[in-house]
């Protein structure tokens, strides 16, 4: 009797489970998903109550939804099966109520292969894909092993279209990756506003749910400890700004440490290949092909270390989840300009050389917002101010020189394969495009630029616009008839 072989694990026409343990990430999803919603009641149960059958019902509770999501995990991985047929990517899932999900793997526009701190332990990998135009993660399997994720991302992302590569790899060229050194560096120059904003929020809602928890008036007792401090009010704001901002740093450069630990950028077969992450190791797929918009930017202090972020957008990216967008840290404009032969074989252009945008630009905009922003201010003000509410116009003196600043930093330069603009207040930022990513042109005109002959472009492509302000009419009208026949002419892909 001729035996019967088991089929490959690494076929992909043939249904696959998840690793088993699936079993365990699910669980521990739906663990700290009740831990989030019920923890301040259960502090108050368990500090407040002495009497033992009352902690019995809350012991009971907690077991029957330990329980409930330990079945519902269960069920999920027994009834969830994913398998590629006919050139499409087939997700069966449920129970009682099943559901078949076929993705054809045309559309698929990114795989992103994760690791969070319980996947590495089990030695498996989170795959989630994009589709073009999606406004959310379209697929996600949760856990299977990581030779499998890295052989399915294989075939899904370089045989779309044709036969399944199975266990086959690709030697990729590591370009850099960043060094202790170069986090610090991205922390130091982070924005450490942001990190206070984070941790005062947070801040808010500890202090709300400690007094929800033990009757504790956390402002109160603040108030009453101000009350304490008067007459050293300079030291103790002192203290209070260095405490805040070294807590905000410290924060940061945690954050970032986190987030971008072990990065590295690869180069492999017309694709970047990006892997970072301490706890959450996660590996992204950035095809050249699908790169809509390409651009880098620093703030000041950014600027003067040599430290740029690399912002390129991708097909589809205006509707991904804002946690699937990031920014790529660059170590110099070197390997920012270095980086886009990728997007385009045109260098970049030489920032003096290049045409600015009509001083229409700041004049209008400071008059439209700045002029009603310090009248609406000092109207509010001179109630309680009066004569000395004119110091307001100190807020129209600041729109007037950012918008000018700004203005004066502006450059544009087109040429037969794309369009750059380099712009900035304090910061700088580059941004590229080209032609034949373009979806649609528009040109737009508000009633003082019609009287002027001025004139606003917007160029939209599949992954965001670029906006070229203020430039004559004459200019704009010529510039699109320009692109328009570039774009027809070459009959190039945009994808």
């Amino acid at each position: 009797m001729e035996m019967k072989l088991p089929p490959d694990p690494h076929d992909f026409s043939v249904p696959q489970r998840q690793s088993v343990a699936a079993i365990f990430i699910l669980v521990v999803k739906s663990a700290v998903l009740i831990a989030k919603n019920m923890w301040p009641l259960l502090v108050i149960t368990f500090l407040r109550s002495n009497k033992w059958g009352f902690f019995n019902k809350w012991l009971f509770v907690i077991i029957t939804f330990a329980v409930i999501s330990i079945l519902f995990a269960v069920i999920r991985y027994l009834f969830y099966r994913y398998y590629i047929k006919d050139n499409n990517l087939i997700i069966q899932t449920g129970w009682l109520r099943k559901k078949t999900l076929s993705i054809p793997i045309k559309s698929i526009q990114a795989v992103h292969v994760e690791q969070n701190i319980w996947q590495q332990l089990f030695r498996v990998s989170k795959v989630t894909l994009d589709g073009a135009g999606s406004e959310k993660t379209e697929i996600q399997i949760d856990a299977i092993d990581m030779l499998k994720a890295e052989q399915l991302k294989q075939v899904l992302l370089l045989h779309a279209d044709t036969k399944f590569l199975g266990g086959t790899t690709i030697e990729a060229d590591e370009i850099y990756k960043l060094s202790i050194a170069d986090l610090f560096k991205l922390s130091l120059s982070a924005n450490h506003l942001e990190a206070f904003v984070i941790l005062f929020a947070v801040s808010l809602n500890v202090l709300d749910d400690i007094r929800k928890a033990f009757n504790f008036d956390g402002w109160g007792y603040m108030e009453r400890y101000a009350g304490r401090l008067q007459g050293h009010v300079v030291l103790a704001s002192t203290v209070v700004i260095i405490f805040m901002a070294v807590i905000s740093i410290a924060f940061s450069t945690i954050r970032i440490f986190i987030k971008y630990f072990d990065f590295s950028l690869h180069n492999s077969n017309q694709k970047w290949k990006i892997s970072f992450g301490l706890f959450n190791r996660t590996q992204k797929i950035i095809p050249h092909n699908k790169i809509q918009l390409y651009g880098w930017h620093a703030n000041w202090l950014r600027r003067k270390l040599n430290f740029w972020l690399l912002d390129v957008k991708t097909v589809g990216q205006q509707e991904i989840k804002e946690k699937k967008h990031f920014k790529i840290p660059l170590t110099s404009m070197v390997a920012a300009t270095s980086l886009v032969n990728a997007y385009q074989q045109t260098p970049v252009f030489n920032i003096e050389a290049a045409e600015t945008i009509e001083p229409d630009y700041w004049r209008r905009k400071t008059l439209t917002t700045g002029l009603t922003i310090t009248i609406l201010l000092g109207l509010i003000l001179v109630y309680w101010l009066q004569w000395q509410a004119l110091w307001v116009a100190f807020v129209m003196l600041y729109f007037a020189f950012t918008n000018y600043r700004w203005f004066k930093n502006f450059r544009w330069q087109y040429n037969q394969e794309g369009l750059q603009l380099y712009s900035g207040l304090w910061g700088r930022r580059y941004q590229l495009l080209v032609w034949k990513k373009i979806q649609q042109v528009n040109v737009h005109q508000s009633p003082y630029q019609r009287r002027h002959k001025l004139a606003t472009l917007k160029f939209t492509t599949a992954g965001g616009s670029v906006i070229l302000p203020y430039i004559k009419l004459a200019t704009a009208q010529r510039l699109v008839n320009s692109v328009l026949y570039w774009v027809e002419s070459r009959n190039e892909t945009w994808m």
